[in-house]
Order: structure tokens, then C-alpha cells, then sequence
């Protein structure tokens, strides 16, 4: 077992609550896809204990006892200006020891383990503090539990986990023998035979023979047009045409006009 902080009271993210150990493709997740894993699950956490923490809940999801009207008018905190409004253990909000001090480590195959760190405060530690409010050992004797994880904390991880799992579980499914892993195969190499090039008399007139003797004209087209690829173009196209090559006008020959040489 790794070694844990050296304060006692602190509690876990079990790892049996969190790890996806229903999917076969977990098993084949490295020491590094593990750690990672876990490294998200403990933000995810270190969030949800935060928020029950603001809303006023306890580790069962209910909400704590509230303070005393003395307390409410005599309210300090050694992290800031107290608030006589905000919920129990948390006079500052967040500035406050219980949400403000807490930290976590990765412990593998066991989990995350979360404590808080003793605070600015002589004497005892703030999570002996918060051990003694759970115990309700404190004056007023009333019973405030925040060191752990309430039912909705977990299921809230867990959800987040499930999906940050589904995105990266690909190759560990492969690893595990979950998925089978297609070797890539060598491309086939065409080779292509340039044809007969065929002497110019020899070869079978095309479109553009027929077109040699027609004039090539650039313009621009003033509504839309149909071009030979079937796609229509719109007005402003520019494009070549090809008009036919200009002839002179045949002279007529008319008879003398009666009259004319009066």
C-alpha cells in the first residue's frame, strides 16, 4: 500500500465506485491510461464535494444543522471577511479551510485519497476539526459529517467518468483483445501501358478538328449559362467561344434599272 498523508482524517474514492471494471476493454489499460483516469476522477471529485459543500449538504446529501443565531451574529473565519449567511463550515465561502485546504492523491489499485491540509490556524489540524464535528465532539454537540463522499458525489463521478471512458477506451479494447486490429495490407501497384500513338493522318477527326477553322472569342456571359460539363454558371462567367470564321458577302449581280441612262 502506498503511503498516505500523514493526516488520518481523511476518506476515499474507492476505486471499486469509479474504475469501469464491468467494460473488458479496463483490462487492458496501461499504468499511464490508469493514471489519467484517475487524475480526471479526482477533479471530478474535488468538484463534487465542493458544490454539496456550498449547497450546505452533509456526506448523506442532507443538509447540515444549521448555526446558532449567536454564532450567525458573532461569525469570524480565518480565511476572510465571514459571511453570517453561508451555510455551516464554510464562513468565507470559498475561501473557506473546509473547501479551500482539501487535497487529494492517486493511490494505485486502491483509489484517490482526499484530507485537509492543517491551515493557518495553532493547534489542531483542520480535518481533526472536521473529524470532531462529524463525532459531534464539538460545543453545541450537533453532528456535521463532510468527510466523504455523499450518494449523489459518486454518482455524479461516476457519470463523468463513464463518458471521459467511452471517448479513450478504443485502444485499450484493442490491447485487451476486445476489438480485433486489422493489419494494413500492401497497395496493389498499377502499371499502365501508354497506348500507340498513331500518326496524325492516321488518326479519326475529333470535335476540335472541326472546330480549327472557327474563331475563338473570350467573353463575358450576361445571364446564366449551360456549360458542356451539364453544371450551370451564372452571370459574369468567363469563357471562350467559338464562332464561326467571317465570309464576305457574295456580290449580286442585278440587271441595269430601267430608266437609268436617261
Amino acid at each position: 500500500m502506498a503511503a498516505l498523508p500523514s493526516s488520518q482524517f481523511g476518506f476515499w474514492l474507492a476505486a471499486e465506485d469509479i474504475e469501469p471494471r464491468d467494460d473488458p476493454a479496463w483490462a487492458g489499460a496501461d499504468d499511464a491510461l490508469r493514471f489519467w483516469f484517475w487524475r480526471e476522477a479526482a477533479q471530478a471529485a474535488t468538484k463534487a464535494y465542493d458544490t454539496s459543500r456550498e449547497r450546505g449538504l452533509d456526506r448523506f446529501d442532507e443538509t447540515l444543522d444549521p448555526i446558532t443565531e449567536k454564532t450567525r451574529k458573532y461569525r469570524r473565519s480565518a480565511m476572510g471577511t465571514a459571511d453570517p449567511e453561508a451555510p455551516p463550515l464554510i464562513p468565507a465561502w470559498s475561501k473557506s479551510r473546509t473547501r479551500s485546504l482539501v487535497r487529494s492523491r492517486i493511490v494505485a489499485n486502491q483509489g484517490a485519497w482526499f484530507w485537509h491540509i492543517h491551515g493557518p490556524q495553532k493547534g489542531p489540524g483542520w480535518g481533526q476539526i472536521l473529524y470532531w464535528h462529524a463525532r459531534g465532539e464539538v460545543n453545541g454537540g450537533k453532528v456535521r459529517d463532510v468527510l466523504g463522499f455523499s450518494p449523489n458525489n459518486l454518482a455524479e463521478v461516476r457519470e463523468h467518468m463513464r463518458r471521459w471512458w467511452n471517448l479513450r477506451r478504443g485502444r485499450s479494447a484493442q490491447v485487451s483483445g476486445v476489438i480485433s486490429v486489422n493489419k494494413p495490407t500492401k497497395p496493389e501497384i498499377v502499371i499502365e501501358v501508354p497506348k500507340t500513338v498513331l500518326p496524325r493522318s492516321q488518326r479519326r477527326p475529333s470535335v476540335f478538328d472541326m472546330w480549327r477553322e472557327q474563331e475563338e472569342q473570350v467573353v463575358v456571359a450576361q445571364k446564366s449559362v449551360d456549360t458542356m460539363d451539364q453544371s450551370l454558371r451564372g452571370p459574369g462567367t468567363v469563357g471562350v467561344i467559338f464562332r464561326p470564321p467571317t465570309t464576305r458577302p457574295q456580290p449580286l449581280n442585278l440587271g441595269p434599272l430601267i430608266g437609268a441612262g436617261r
